[in-house]
């Protein structure tokens, strides 16, 4: 175990010592006793003044004595020491016992409600169950902080600060860092909700993001009685910069290869359900997918709990060309260039070779495949409730629902325009997976505030499979 910057508990260091000590010193004792009392009789016999009868006396007192204490000492320090080691040993056990029970409950709690400590700074860095904590006197590092040899619910840092141990006396207020960078992570003890948007360069996915986050913090967090809580000024403004472009209906566009995250605290008004979610939605550079080699490793696959995968109808070169006079100059600028199936194939394999996710964890993740820009040249009538309501009427044995309605147009759209590949890897390699259609702008580039459609429906199927908390109370 690594050697932590803290003193070790009585009972898994210093009762050691002061219990061999103790008995150690009995022994001494007794010697002392015994060389006293040979060195008194030693004295006797070489006094010239003492009288054969008187040193006989002498010899018989001392040597009964030093018997006495060979004998009876002995016993007694031997009896002494078994009380001592048993009593010391019955404490030592209960400790143990209790150190266990500790350790368990705090790690049962983090696994049981499916708390880690993701870095919300480095995309190199993965998740951690217990990050660094630092002490909040002398800020040194605590890598192990769980009850442990150095204390079961406090321990004392090596400045003298008592330092909390567990879920529920007071860890999770200490400052936290990453062990691998060094970045504060800001959700330890909370359970992260990490949902990656991914997709080729201009699929949508900022405008994606934009319209899903501000609706829900606008709409659906208010009527649900949960609340939003910022860890950082930073990600506060982010929030309220998204919430201002949504009304402009103009979003940054994410070049960087790598990912942009968009973290905050969800709680629960009512306290339904605790330790409050830490939410990151992650708006992934469409660069990544478009065949480049990436400079980043993206760890943050290895976490994901739900994947929404945009498309963009329009990167296909058949309805492109059935709908390019319908299409505006600005809207055609603004065309995706990644085939969908490329997309999809290096995302999995990033899923495989870097998050190392076998195909069998891998098919347990849910995946929200979403058509987007179907405002755009009329699409919208392939999905549209007349459309729906010839797939029900069509198939009215089956008593589809017209999300199942929505499902099935969505993929027969993809098979009859050339991406019937991907509808077959998406339902080979994902158990759980859905078709949907929506607009996340809402109108042609350049029109105004945005006017998202159908964005919430693909986002709440998956949080009906990521988290039964927010499906439940979901308004």
């Amino acid at each position: 175990m690594m050697v932590q910057p803290a003193r070790k508990s009585y009972y898994f260091e210093k009762g050691y010592s002061d219990l061999y000590n103790s008995i150690k010193g009995a022994w001494i004792n007794n010697k002392i006793s015994i060389t006293g009392f040979w060195s008194k009789l030693s004295q006797k016999l070489s006094d010239t003044d003492t009288g054969a009868l008187e040193k006989l006396f002498y010899i018989v007192m001392y040597v009964i004595a030093i018997l006495s204490v060979i004998v009876v000492g002995t016993i007694v320090t031997l009896f002494l020491s078994l009380v001592h080691i048993l009593i010391l040993l019955c404490v030592m056990v209960i400790i143990y016992i209790a150190f266990l029970i500790m350790w368990g409950v705090d790690r049962l709690y983090l696994i049981w409600n499916k708390i880690f400590s993701p870095c919300t700074v480095c995309t190199k860095c993965s998740e951690y169950l217990i990050p660094t904590y630092l002490c909040p006197n002398c800020g040194v590092e605590h890598t192990r902080l769980t009850p442990g040899v150095y204390g079961i619910l406090k321990r004392e840092c090596q400045c003298g600060t008592i330092i909390p141990t567990t879920f529920f006396n007071g860890r999770r207020d200490l400052k936290a860092i990453c062990p691998a960078c060094g970045s504060p992570i800001y959700g330890k003890e909370s359970k992260p909700i990490c949902v990656p948007v991914i997709g080729g360069s201009a699929v949508g996915k900022t405008m994606f993001i934009t319209a899903f986050i501000r609706d829900f913090a606008v709409s659906v967090v208010p009527a649900s009685n949960w609340e939003i809580e910022h860890y950082s000024k930073e990600k506060q403004l982010l929030l309220e910069n998204i919430v201002e472009n949504y009304s402009k209906g103009n979003v940054r566009k994410t070049t960087d290869k790598s990912a942009i995250s968009i973290n905050f605290f969800l709680k629960s008004k009512d306290n339904l359900w605790y330790p409050e979610k830490l939410f990151f939605i992650y708006d992934i550079a469409g660069e990544v997918f478009g065949g480049e080699t990436e400079d980043r490793l993206q760890k943050q696959y290895q976490y994901c709990h739900g994947i929404v995968f945009l498309i963009d109808p329009f990167s296909c070169p058949d309805i492109l060309n059935d709908y390019f006079s319908k299409i505006s100059p600005a809207d055609r600028a603004q065309i995706s260039q990644t085939n969908p199936n490329d997309a999809l194939d290096i995302f999995i394999q990033k899923l495989q070779d870097i998050a190392g996710l076998s195909p069998s964890a891998l098919s347990k993740v849910p995946i929200a495949v979403v058509i987007n820009k179907t405002d755009i040249g009329g699409l919208q009538k392939l999905f549209d409730n007349t459309a729906l309501a010839e797939i029900i009427a069509r198939n009215s044995k089956k008593k589809l629902t017209e999300s199942d309605a929505q499902d099935i147009a969505c993929r027969e759209f993809l098979r009859q325009n050339g991406l019937g590949n991907l509808v077959q890897t998406i339902e080979m390699k994902f158990k759980t997976n859905k078709f949907f259609d929506c607009s996340a702008l809402g109108h042609s580039i350049g029109q105004g505030p945005m006017r998202p459609s159908h964005v919430m429906v693909p986002m709440r199927w998956l949080f009906s499979f990521i988290d039964r908390d927010i499906a439940k109370g979901w308004r």
